[in-house]
């Protein structure tokens, strides 16, 4: 019968998980919804759009030649994804924690 855990390198992912996805929903709560999104968008397309694809694609694959290919697969993929997740979260803290939001005009 086949397993239905989730593969290790998800462990990561859902540990930083923690951070990134309460920190974005206490701020978009507490009506700072600019500067989440103003933050998610060029990370995810600028940071973890590239990261994954030369993490992923082995040389000579892919559909961007220009970027370095690596080729480790889903493990690649995985790992670009916790990256994107511990800098999105790390971001998204420390804007909660300067308390910039608390002066935010509702």
């Amino acid at each position: 019968m086949p397993s239905l855990s989730a593969p290790r390198h998800a462990l990561p992912f859902t540990v930083l998980g923690v951070v990134d996805g309460p920190s974005g929903m206490c701020l978009r709560g507490a009506g700072d919804v600019v500067v989440p999104a103003a933050l998610v968008i060029p990370v995810s397309w600028l940071v973890f759009v590239p990261l994954a694809h030369s993490l992923t694609f082995a040389p000579g694959q892919g559909w961007v030649h220009f970027l370095p290919q690596w080729g480790y697969g889903a493990v690649g993929g995985w790992a670009a994804l916790v990256f994107y997740v511990m800098l999105l979260g790390t971001a998204l803290c420390l804007r909660w924690r300067s308390g910039a939001w608390q002066r935010i005009n509702l």
